[in-house]
């Protein structure tokens, strides 16, 4: 479970912030360093004792000739350029030291040193950009220096602690270890707590979800779904941790993401055997969003997953569609608080029916669309890790009671409803929303195993109508909207009644019918 103080939520997302510069290549590391990210938004700020951080730049008195960029692991040649490179081999000296790094050498701007040791081979490649020679007693000195990215593998009682807090920026500055705890204490500071928006997620995609089919007398037939995204919107992210990087542990932590766009999914349906089919919960987009990574120390990543499901009991033959499309708006996942979020109602939802002409259908179709953004969390190389979530799930009922139509029928709903032809039967949509966040996962004291909290949940009752054979103002039915169910996957089907070229010729003559219901109201909810 989380800790007593970590606790998930949702809560208005502020506008991104501007990153504020920390990191100085003309100024030497001692004792104490920052780096801002190169994703832009975030920086760390490292601080121990005077000889525990140091720094392998140009102004720490090195010049690199040899570092392979992709690689945090390895063994590089650098030359002394001028006495501040002694700074490294002080105190403890160099080995176990944490040092600055170029940006062209590793993926991670700072360094454990593993050994180090004049090299050999005293040349320096033609070509090399190295400062003129000051005085001290190594300039000139070629040195192979091993580094790696294991701070846990540091032995404290020798280097002393080192600290470290990471934030996301503001035009104010980077977040600081005062302000983690003052968030922790007060929950509404979060409000003022910076945040940076990631690139979009722009989908406008066809995805099947699943079929299933029996084999019929003379034929086969069949049930298929697919759902159609159209989805833009855009990921949050805001994190303050502080920790100390030797010993490896972390003693404050928030981290947010929030959410805001439309997402749109169109549930569509063909339908030839009759009986129940479920597609399980089935991922139909996912996304990894560019967070913050510094190796060694802490890694944010947001990833961005769509699902969705079908739920299909039905006794007639039939085609449909099944709108769910609703506005994300200030939507955020965090540690720490808990609270539920505002302004959740269904958007529209729109379908259209095709049937067999003069076949009775009675039919239940549930559709759910889950959107769900995750945090992956990952601290000291895999020591600690953890994922905080929110998950977002919308669904639509379609229940058809005795429903018939003969050819050229056609049938309308607006708030009033219409019909026209020989129409006859129930048609009802319910809506549903919830929200929920968790954790899973461990980190420290704050994250440990695997817990959800629902936030909200709410039905309503969006369209209940029933249409007489003379094509007469329908009349309401008192009926609750069909209950949302989630279903593992499953089919269990039979094939449709009567001759089977009949059911498949009137297939390829199925009239249309249209119905489209109005916005839910939230006043209606149950």
């Amino acid at each position: 479970m989380l800790a007593a103080l970590v606790k998930l939520s949702l809560l208005v997302v502020l506008p991104a912030a501007h990153a504020a510069a920390t990191n100085d290549w003309s100024v030497a590391c001692k004792g104490n360093c920052s780096y801002d990210l190169p994703e832009g938004g975030a920086s760390i700020h490292l601080s121990g004792g005077s000889n525990a951080v140091s720094d392998l730049t140009t102004a720490g008195g090195w010049t690199i000739l040899s570092c392979d960029s992709a690689v945090n692991n390895q063994t590089i040649r650098a030359v002394c350029h001028s006495s501040a490179c002694q700074h490294v081999f002080e105190g403890h000296g160099a080995v176990d030291t944490v040092v600055r790094l170029p940006e062209s050498c590793g993926t991670a701007p700072f360094a454990r040193v593993v050994s180090a040791a004049v090299d050999p081979d005293q040349s320096i490649p033609a070509g090399s950009k190295v400062p003129a020679a000051q005085s001290g007693s190594m300039t000139n000195t070629v040195f192979l220096i091993g580094m790696d990215v294991d701070f846990a593998a540091v032995n404290p009682q020798i280097t002393g602690p080192v600290a470290f807090h990471m934030s996301t920026n503001s035009t104010d500055g980077p977040v600081t270890k005062r302000d983690v705890k003052k968030i922790r204490n007060n929950i509404t500071s979060y409000n003022s707590t910076p945040s940076v928006t990631l690139p979009p997620v722009v989908v406008d995609q066809t995805f099947p979800i699943a079929s299933a089919s029996i084999s019929c007398d003379g034929f086969t037939a069949s049930v298929s779904t697919d759902f159609s995204l159209n989805v833009n919107a855009s990921v949050t992210l805001g994190l303050t941790i502080a920790g100390t990087v030797i010993p490896a542990n972390i003693s404050e932590f928030a981290v947010f993401a929030g959410l805001d766009g439309k997402i749109l999914g169109t549930l569509g349906i063909q339908a030839e055997a009759t009986g129940a089919f479920s597609s399980g919960k089935t991922s139909l987009y996912t996304a990894s969003i560019p967070g913050y990574s510094v190796p060694g120390i802490f890694t944010v990543g947001p990833t961005f997953t769509i699902y969705g499901q079908a739920d299909v009991q039905l006794d007639a033959q039939l085609n449909a569609e099944l709108d769910l499309s609703y506005d994300v708006s200030g939507a955020r996942v965090y540690v720490p608080s808990k609270e539920t979020p505002p302004g959740v109602a269904p958007a529209q939802s729109n379908f259209k029916l095709s049937l067999i002409p003069d076949l009775t259908a009675n039919a239940n179709i549930t559709a759910s669309l889950i959107p769900e953004l995750a945090v992956g969390l990952d601290a000291f190389s895999g020591i600690a890790k953890a994922e905080v979530f929110l998950n977002l799930e919308a669904d639509a009922g379609l229940t058809l009671t005795n429903f018939d139509a003969s050819a050229g029928a056609h049938v309308t709903g607006t708030g009033s409803a219409a019909a026209s032809g020989q129409v006859n039967g129930c048609v009802d949509i319910g809506a549903g929303f919830s929200a929920n966040i968790g954790a899973d996962g461990s980190l420290f004291q704050f994250i440990s195993g695997n817990v959800t909290y629902p936030l909200y949940k709410n039905n309503w009752d969006l369209y209940n109508t029933c249409f007489s054979a003379n094509g007469s103002t329908p009349r309401r039915r008192a009926i609750e909207a069909a209950p949302v169910k989630t279903l593992a996957r499953r089919a269990s089907l039979s094939c449709p009644g009567g001759s089977s070229s009949t059911s498949v010729n009137s297939l390829q003559q199925i009239i249309s019918q249209l119905l489209q219901a109005i916005q839910g109201n939230a006043s209606t909810s149950k």
